[in-house]
């Protein structure tokens, strides 16, 4: 792998490329007369943004962070291949879960849904009974007992 500082680790190599991506950006639309925040304050505000999720993270992750950014850079590609896939099966797992959860959540509301369409045609079905029942003279026949008649 050609154009690596094999003395930087992974995670300096791809800090300095996002600094020379962002400078030439700057420099770039400067000249458009779109103004972008200096490359001075962008570094200061991402690095306290990335200190504060950091440490305020699980201790797994915190280790995970330390242990990535220890990693010397290689040319082995074995090894990026694997940690690609590595990080796709992992990309995969959290994937699933939230389609789980949504599919979970989602056919809860589906049924509650369900059961209060049926809940309320039980309870029409049972007033239109009960009422019936309650209102005797208000149906459509006449029995020689009924006040009608007489």
């Amino acid at each position: 792998m050609e154009g690596f500082n094999d003395s930087y680790n992974i995670a300096l190599q791809a800090l300095g490329y996002l600094t020379q991506a962002y400078t030439f950006c700057y420099l770039h639309l400067k000249e458009l007369n779109i103004n972008l925040p200096a490359p001075d304050q962008v570094v200061q505000v991402t690095t306290s943004f990335i200190t504060y999720i950091v440490s305020h993270s699980p201790t797994f992750i915190q280790q995970l962070v330390d242990t990535f950014s220890q990693l010397p850079i290689e040319s082995n590609y074995f090894t990026i291949i694997l940690l690609l896939i590595i990080a796709y099966i992992a990309y995969c797992f959290i994937l699933a879960t939230f389609r789980w959860v949504y599919r979970l959540v989602f056919g809860f509301v589906r049924f509650s849904f369900f059961l209060a369409l049926v809940a309320s045609l039980v309870y029409v079905v049972q007033q239109y009974l009960a009422g019936a029942a309650l209102f005797p003279g208000t149906s459509t026949t006449t029995s020689p007992t009924s006040p009608r008649s007489l």
